[in-house]
């Protein structure tokens, strides 16, 4: 099963993480460093935790980048 999380850019270098399915799952201003643990240990659909957050770095002035995750086992 498909999944949509949300990766808020909550500062300089670092990061809000929503989960829309899970209205109480809320990840606040976590380090990049964070992120990419916690984005290694999801199973990222079409891109990498380290493409995340460089679409972060080559459009300063996006905000939020939506990533797909595969829940199922």
């Amino acid at each position: 099963m498909k999944s949509e999380l949300i990766v808020r850019r909550a500062g300089e270098g670092h990061y809000n993480v929503i989960d829309p399915a899970d209205p109480s799952f809320v990840l606040k201003e976590i380090s990049d460093t964070q992120l990419l643990g916690y984005l290694r240990n999801r199973r990222v659909v079409g891109t990498t935790a380290e493409e995340v957050l460089r679409q972060f770095d080559l459009n300063a002035a996006r905000s939020e980048v939506h990533v797909t995750i595969d829940r199922s086992l």
